[in-house]
């Protein structure tokens, strides 16, 4: 290149470099971090946001607090945000001055609150009153748990407050048919609390304002006492601001029930009134607050039973109407009495209420209580039975509360004390004095009838529990550093005088031998003395918080528990005495106290991908919990069942019982039984053989221990666009479960059934050839003991699940809401044949499907905003089916224990004629999946859980309408519930021939009814039941009919205009006196419902970067508003100052609405105002409070505008009705 013209090039390339150089110049940030000590802050989280296009950079401070970031394209306009563990964050705007680069920005962190331990974010808490953290939406770290939230139609009206119901809602618990199960662990493993205390009974009024959280792991030490899941229902304080009323009617009438004609027949369409009401606010002005609710029930019906009952109905056990009349005949004839059929009843009622001392702020002195009662009348009812056998039953439920919570010096250290004493009463009575008659009236399928009293008798129950806590909370040495300690403490003390079967009950292998009065089976209850016992439980616990990084937390922590029973019976039993091996002596009193040790360790760390705020939204059509995203939450630990005192008073001594079998069972005199001395106290003859006259026992194995569960997870949740995606995979190990050995069994002289490969454990005499009845006398070591259960607790079971979760996001669209959850899981337990289902060695140990375990349970609801109208609502859960065992009735091998394990004859093999044919019918007719579990187990015994039952769908629907009309000016509101949407679809689509849609599925497992003993080929002889397995309506009485439930709630509030009114007016206490208030008092109390939107987003100006233009006009803006609401409310309080002592309070009334109706329209008519200053991305990134107000469609009228409350930094917000 010539040299003449570098210097042409090289001014060309400055000219184009200067603007890019100057495009390109950089900004460097930096400060030191130090606490309010003076301390430097290692490990505090810088987010820097650059202005013009909301870039974010992050960085971490070093070990003497200092940090740096350095922006390419610097703009000098910038937002600092800093957040420590264990300090408050903070923010600051940084601007440049003049042609500055470089920023330096230190900033001071206050230290925060050691309450808040269990949450992942801590908030300040300048002037709060002292708590425990815990409230609807907090998040545990590495917890795996959900607040109970969703859409109106997850549980209808009948049944909202329940704890049972509100379980069989959680995405991944299973509901069977004896309660919510969560990864094979036994439904009593759950614990449900109330305020972190053990609450006595399951249903709570229906307008408590509680919230509820279900934990499936909890990595917190101090929380315990349960194998299975917990279920915490939290009641606040009453409001200090204002007072609260609220009224609910619930009307389900059986006209409005679809069903078939079966279900009218049985009374499944009852009819069910409920009335609920709560209230809260101040009771004394500045001294005590209340929260109330109570609840009153009422379900009535008429079932059909074995006298009023329909051939339909009668069909459904194997009887006919023919067969019926002859028995009633039959028992006219010889004295039995039948009885009539009278109505079924249930009325419940339930109280909670809350007293909190708010005197002091410093603390929290707080009484709560809670009673319950429940009377059931005509309990029982069956078309199987008769009246005779109907019962009476009333429980009722006690709990007081005393809670006292108190905070240190700047809130560093927290204490909560719990003290609370619950009892339970259950009392039960049968409805007439008499025995029980159950004949066989159809030998082919073995179908029954029951005449007579009821044999479970006198039921009389009661139980005392104290329990009582004291929790602490403090921080580290370093903030990064949390820990809490509890010390807790529970005893419980029952009591049990029931007596069943005291004047025996007779069994008749047909009508002809109830007629003639020759029974198969004579037993009763001789002696059943009361018994009591007790358990202790008890724990240390410490749990440590640790903020390892800014996105890292881990909570660890262990349990140390103790416990212990009391009132063990301590009379040793004696076996073998006399027979063929040494005799031996049991201890019953040889269960030592307990000390385990439970550790658990959990983490959340926020891995990004999604907004990691978390929300609470309360809409019109439910409540919505916002759990945060882009957070992965993971633990393992081990959690433990509390010593239960049942467990001790299972353990009876010197119960007497009678079984007499075939000729030694004496005949009945129905007439002369009128007590327990006028009935049979012996057999017929001396027979040892068909005779039995022995005391049944129950004792704890030395070894014994409560049940408890290893369990761990890994879930992880983000955005994926506009939806909420979590997926959760969960293992649990369950130990030390309970089964039981029988110890005076004899095995050594069992015998083996040839045609079934069975064996039993008493001689061919011991068979009852007419009826196939078993006198299990001959299968005992020592005579002198019926059963002598060893109850020991060394069987497990392996449970695992996955669950994949999506909804809606109600931070960008909070109508319509959807949320759908799918769980697969599979349940393995092993068994013992003393625990049921026995075949062979009822001591051998083998592995079967769970009791609980079904595959897969999908749950889908959805909510949508109505406008101006109300709301819609849907929920359905659908479930796969729970796995059955097909069995014998009653017992057949003599071991005492009913329910043995069936065998699947060959139809095409088998000799017995009757049978085959049964048999082979049952599998041409039954439906596939009964069929496909038959068939694969055909000639042998059938496996333990081998058989399925249906899957099973609940859905219901709600609609709530706004309704235009009062009720002594109270706003009305209505709603249409509509429970079980499959079984009014199965009913709309098949009419009379229903398919059995949305009803419950238990499966009849008897697959098998003895009928015989043929001793010469040592063979039972057995009928089929045409029934085994089946869920058609055809063969069950279980009806859940479809429902259309009119709901109507009423709001008793005193408008806010009074209770202002009253506010306003109410004397102010100055120098010791109570005075009158001043013109500037009643200013300032009206001033206080003023809420400022410009206000509000001057509070985040730097989030929004607002311009200097920006903050003036806003500034503007809200000095004019200022000096309108003003304008109102200060002529309003000149107006009420002057009032006399004596005024009307209407035209003041009339006055306060219309100054609110007109700070109304100036308060919406902000946002006019905000849409002229922000630009479009200042709008979408405003505060959440902020941006709902802007979206919200207002009505045409403005008297039906709602009120917003809020802060002016937006830290707490409402709404409120119209004025």
């Amino acid at each position: 290149m010539p040299p003449a013209r570098m210097p042409r090039y090289f001014w060309l390339v400055l000219f184009f470099a200067l603007p890019l150089s100057a495009q390109e110049s950089p900004d460097r940030l930096r400060g030191r971090i130090r606490n309010d000590s003076g301390l430097v802050v290692a490990g505090a989280s810088i987010y820097v946001t650059r202005g013009s296009d909301r870039a974010v950079q992050q960085t971490t401070s070093d070990t003497d607090g200092t940090w740096t970031i350095r922006f390419d394209d610097g703009t000098g306009d910038y937002l600092v945000f800093v957040a420590a563990p264990g300090y408050q964050s903070a923010r600051i705007r940084v601007q440049r001055s003049g042609n500055e680069r470089e920023f330096v920005v230190d900033l001071v962190l206050k230290a925060s609150s050691a309450a808040q331990l269990a949450t992942v974010r801590v908030a300040a808490t300048g002037g709060r009153r002292p708590d425990n953290g815990v409230r609807l939406g907090t998040e545990e770290v590495g917890a795996s748990e959900r607040w109970i939230d969703g859409v109106a139609a997850v549980l209808p009206p009948t049944v909202r407050g329940d704890a049972s119901a509100t379980l069989g809602t959680v995405p991944g618990v299973i509901v069977g048919s004896d309660g919510a199960s969560l990864l094979g662990a036994a439904p009593g493993s759950n614990l449900v609390t109330l305020n972190g205390v053990a609450l006595p009974a399951g249903q709570l009024p229906r307008g408590a304002p509680v919230d509820a959280r279900f934990s499936a792991g909890t990595m917190d030490a101090t929380r315990g006492g349960f194998a299975g899941g917990q279920l915490d229902f939290r009641l606040p304080a009453g409001n200090r601001d204002m007072q609260r009323r609220r009224g609910w009617g619930t009307l389900t009438p059986s006209l409005l029930q679809g069903t078939d004609a079966i279900g009218r027949a049985t009374g499944a369409d009852a009819g069910n009134l409920r009335l609920s009401g709560s209230a809260d606010g101040e009771a004394i002005r500045r001294a005590m607050s209340y929260n109330v609710s109570a609840d009153y029930m009422r379900t009535t019906s008429t079932p059909a039973t074995l006298i009023t009952a329909d051939p339909g109905a009668l069909g459904i056990f194997g009887l006919s109407a023919d067969s019926v009349t002859r028995l009633q005949s039959a028992a006219a004839g010889l004295g039995l009495p039948v009885g009539t059929t009278r109505a079924r009843s249930t009325d419940s009622w339930s109280l909670l209420a809350r007293i909190d001392d708010t005197r002091d702020t410093a603390r929290v002195l707080a009484l709560t209580a809670f009673v319950s009662g429940a009377a059931h009348r005509g309990m029982g009812a069956s078309p199987q039975l008769s009246p005779l056998t109907t019962n009476t039953r009333t429980d009722r439920a006690t709990n007081v509360q005393l809670l006292h919570q108190r905070t240190g010096a700047r809130r560093s250290w927290f204490n909560e004390n719990r003290l609370s004493v619950s009892r339970t009463d259950i009392d039960g009575r049968a409805r007439t004095t008499a025995p029980t008659a159950v004949v066989i009236t159809d030998q082919t399928d073995g179908a029954l009838a029951v005449l007579g009293a009821s044999p479970t008798g006198h039921v009389d129950r009661g139980q005392w529990t104290v329990e009582g806590a004291s929790e602490w909370a403090w921080l580290g040495r370093t903030p990064a550093h949390r820990f809490r300690a509890i010390a807790w403490s529970r005893f419980d003390a029952l009591r049990d005088a029931s007596l069943q079967d005291a004047l025996g009950t007779w069994s008749f292998a047909s009508l002809g031998d109830f007629s003639n009065s020759r029974p198969s089976r004579f037993t009763r209850t001789l002696v059943q003395p009361p018994t009591t016992g007790s358990a202790w439980n008890g724990a240390l616990a410490l749990a440590h918080q640790w903020r390892a990084t800014p996105s890292l937390q881990v909570l660890s922590g262990a349990r140390i528990e103790g416990n212990a029973f009391g009132g063990l019976p301590d009379t040793p039993i004696e076996l073998g005495s006399g027979n063929t091996r040494p005799a031996e002596r049991l201890r019953t009193d040889a269960v030592p106290m307990r000390v385990h040790v439970s550790p658990r360790i959990g983490l959340t760390w926020q891995l990004g991908g999604g907004d990691a705020r978390s929300a609470q939204m309360f809409s019109s059509y439910g409540t919505v919990v916002r759990p945060s995203m882009g957070v992965l939450r993971a633990g393992i630990g081990e959690f433990r069942d509390m010593y239960q005192a049942s467990a001790v008073v299972g353990t009876r001594t010197g119960a007497q019982l009678l079984s007499c079998v075939g000729a030694a069972a004496p005949a009945p005199n129905w007439h002369a039984y009128t007590d327990a001395g006028t009935s049979p106290a012996s057999c017929v003859g001396s027979d040892p053989v068909l005779t039995q006259r022995a005391a049944s026992l129950r004792y704890l194995r030395s070894s014994y221990d409560t049940p408890r569960a290893w369990r761990s997870y890994v879930n992880y949740s983000r955005n994926v666009g506009p939806v909420l995606a979590r997926v959760e995979a969960m293992g649990a190990v369950n130990l030390a479960l309970p089964g039981v050995i029988d110890r005076n069994l004899d095995a050594s002289r069992a015998t083996l059934l040839p045609d079934e490969q069975r064996l039993i454990f008493v001689s061919a005499e011991a068979i009852d050839p007419r009826s196939g009845a078993v006198s299990p006398a001959t299968s005992r070591m020592d005579t002198r003991s019926g059963l002598v259960h060893e109850v020991r607790s060394d069987l497990r079971s392996e449970a695992g699940q996955i669950s994949l979760g999506i909804s809606s996001d109600i931070f960008k669209r909070p109508s319509p809401f959807y949320s759908a959850t799918w769980t697969v899981q599979q349940v393995r337990q092993q068994y013992r044949g003393a625990d049921g289902g026995g075949f062979g060695d009822p001591t051998r140990i083998e592995w079967a499907r769970g009791a609980n375990d079904a595959r897969h349970v999908m749950q889908l609801q959805a909510g949508y905003t109505l406008p101006r109208q109300g709301s819609l609502t849907l929920f359905a859960r659908l479930q796969s089916g729970i796995p059955f065992t097909p069995i014998v009735r009653g017992d057949v091998d003599g071991d005492g224990i009913p329910g043995d394990r069936a065998f699947v004859f060959d139809p095409s093999r088998d000799t017995d004629a009757q049978r085959a044919n049964a048999m082979r019918a049952l599998l041409d007719h039954s439906n596939a999946r009964v069929r496909d579990c038959l068939s694969s187990q055909t000639g042998r015994v059938v496996s333990r859980q081998s058989c399925s039952g249906p899957w099973t769908v609940s859905a219901n629907a709600r609609i709530d309408i706004t309704v235009p009309i009062s009720v002594a000016g109270r706003r009305l509101s209505a709603a249409l519930n509509l429970e079980n949407l499959a079984g009014g679809l199965d009913l709309l689509l098949h009419g009379a021939n229903t398919r059995g849609w949305g009803n419950t599925a238990l499966p009849d497992p008897v697959l098998l009814v003895p009928r015989g003993f043929d001793a010469n080929a040592s063979r039972f002889l057995y009928a089929v039941n045409p029934r085994f397995g089946s869920s058609n309506p055809a063969h069950t009485l279980l009806r859940n009919p479809f429902r259309v439930t009119l709901d109507f709630s009423l709001d008793l509030t005193k408008p806010l205009a009074e209770q202002r009114l009253a506010r306003t007016l109410e004397p102010v206490k100055r120098n010791g006196n109570w005075e009158r208030p001043t013109l500037a008092d009643m200013e300032r109390v009206q001033m206080r419902q003023v809420s400022s939107l410009h206000r509000l987003l001057l509070s985040f100006t730097d989030t929004l970067f607002l311009t200097r233009d920006q903050i003036d006009r806003l500034r503007g803006a809200d000095s004019v508003f200022q000096g309108e609401a003003r304008a109102l409310f200060l002529p309003l309080a000149e107006r009420l100052a002057a009032l006399p002592s004596g005024f009307a309070a209407t035209p003041v009334l009339e006055d306060i609405r219309a100054t609110e109706l007109a700070y109304q329209r100036r308060f919406w008519a902000q946002r006019d105002i905000v849409r002229g200053i922000l630009t479009p991305l200042q709008t979408s990134v405003m505060p959440e409070i902020a941006k709902m107000i802007m979206a919200y469609q207002l009505a045409p009228d403005s008297r039906r505008w709602p009120r917003w409350f809020f802060s002016d930094d937006g830290s707490t917000a409402g709404v409120g009705p119209p004025p």
